[in-house]
């Protein structure tokens, strides 16, 4: 019988550590470690912030994509763009609705579609419910108290419109999508007929030719049953209840027309506005003008998602020129017009409507043509 060795019993000791020297972490060695992980940690959630703010912002534009698609699948099949306003249909008397309505069959929503034909979206919101679309809804915009419909994204509805009696209110030549709504309800007012995908083909192209933006300053994608007195603008309504100034600005994006002295209209040294693009720079200041009519986000990086009529989208610097924002909301540039609505300064146009505004790579009032011509060259323009 073999015996176990005394020695298989004894601990084995390294040479640097007595036995029962054994001991846990000192508190300066516990401090030590505690600051390392802090200092990970810190490097890390800026990080991941970075990393969820460029998800979002991808998942953004993919949205301004879908929408853009959408849009023009509904102009392929109907041989038109859809209207910015438009009547509700099967309602006596009935209100505005924005430019989502009508192509929300395009986008994948059949269901909020059936409602909206049979007159049925403001019964679901009485009975509380919401009409969220995700694609509707850029995922960095900060929640908007009471919003039921919840809309970041706004379609180029050309220069601010005209409320001036034989005149139409806007110019095919201005921007993309026109109120049907209004020229039926207020008197003397004429409508503007819409336009299509050749007519963008065929003049300044679909590719340069913005067709809808980001606006975090849009309201709701269906108007409340019963509209708020805050900063919600008139609906364009009747001829007691004209619409008031730049009243697509939840709606839509527009541009304003020139003073008669450039250059220095929608500039950014002009002192008569501020923020991007000319626009009040704070998010929600009392927005209630066409000066909130303009691209507005909440993505880090200084700029917003424009998609256009091809149905391509991108990143836009919130430095471009104004100008060049202007010939790209523009669908045939050279020829734009005064429409006698609001101007670079937050007043009434006073050129008659229907004159020139631009031209490709000068800049002045057609009437004004004394004055000195404020060049782009085309690489500045697009």
């Amino acid at each position: 019988m073999n015996r176990l060795s005394p020695a298989l019993f004894v601990r084995s000791t390294s040479p640097w550590r007595q036995p029962g020297s054994e001991r846990g972490f000192t508190l300066v060695e516990l401090l030590v470690v505690i600051t390392i992980l802090a200092m990970l940690v810190a490097l890390l959630i800026p990080a991941v912030q970075m990393a969820r703010e460029a998800a979002r912002k991808t998942q953004c534009l993919n949205n301004e994509k879908q929408l853009a698609l959408g849009i023009v699948n509904y102009a392929t099949t109907k041989q038109k763009f859809p209207p910015m306003f438009v009547a509700q249909p099967n309602l006596a008397n009935p209100p505005a609705v924005g430019w989502v309505p009508e192509i929300l069959s395009t986008i994948e929503q059949n269901e909020y579609y059936r409602l909206y034909k049979s007159n049925q979206l403001a019964a679901q919101l009485l009975a509380g419910q919401t009409l969220e679309v995700e694609v509707l809804n850029c995922p960095s915009r900060a929640p908007v108290l009471n919003s039921k419909a919840p809309l970041s994204y706004v379609v180029n509805g050309g220069v601010s419109d005209g409320m001036i009696n034989n005149n139409q209110m806007d110019f095919v030549e201005n921007g993309v999508f026109m109120d049907e709504y209004t020229p039926k309800q207020v008197a003397g007012l004429r409508s503007t007929a819409p336009i299509d995908l050749s007519y963008l083909s065929s003049h300044d192209g679909t590719s340069k030719t913005i067709l809808l933006a980001e606006n975090m300053d849009a309201l709701d994608w269906y108007p409340p049953v019963i509209a708020p007195s805050g900063p919600q603008p008139k609906q364009p309504g009747s001829a007691t209840n004209p619409p008031a100034t730049g009243q697509s600005w939840w709606n839509a994006i527009t541009w304003m027309q020139p003073e008669n002295a450039p250059p220095a209209w929608g500039t950014k040294t002009d002192t008569t506005t501020s923020g991007l693009l000319g626009r009040p720079a704070a998010i929600g200041s009392t927005p209630r003008d066409s000066t909130h009519g303009r691209p507005l986000s909440d993505h880090s990086g200084g700029g917003f998602h424009v998609a256009y009529a091809d149905g391509g989208a991108q990143f836009m610097s919130s430095d471009v020129e104004y100008r060049v924002y202007c010939l790209l909301m523009s669908p045939d540039s050279s020829n734009a017009k005064y429409t006698g609505g609001t101007n670079q300064t937050g007043s009434i146009g006073s050129s008659t409507p229907g004159t020139k505004i631009i031209f490709p790579l000068s800049w002045y009032p057609e009437q004004n043509s004394n004055l000195p011509l404020l060049t782009l060259s085309e690489a500045d323009v697009f």
